[in-house]
């Protein structure tokens, strides 16, 4: 089960806590939290990625691969903040997927 971060806390946890891990044009900044029991996600997409429709587009593809990788076998628990660069919303899905998961098993490992 993946759930969004919200809160100021959660965000400063983040940049405190956290390591940044990155792969090709996605970066991630993780911070683990084994109370948490599961994996949290955020996503920073900035406007140089493109129009709302591009970055939305690039939202909903990231968040199907985090939740492809929650399921099987299943991400560290913890907090995740996403900021892919603009040529990230050019790259074919399967190339999105490997990028993520080089992160994931960079997190895990």
């Amino acid at each position: 089960m993946i759930t969004p971060i919200s809160t100021a806390r959660e965000f400063r946890m983040l940049h405190s806590d956290g390591r940044r891990i990155t792969s090709g044009p996605i970066a991630t900044r993780y911070a683990p939290d084994p109370s948490l029991g599961h994996a949290a996600l955020a996503f920073a997409i900035r406007r140089e990625v493109g129009s709302a429709v591009r970055r939305n587009r690039l939202r909903r593809r990231l968040r199907e691969i985090f939740a492809a990788l929650d399921r099987d076998p299943g991400l560290p628990p913890g907090r995740y903040l996403v900021m892919p660069r603009p040529e990230a919303a050019e790259l074919p899905f399967e190339e999105l997927r490997g990028h993520v998961g080089r992160i994931a098993e960079s997190v895990a490992g």
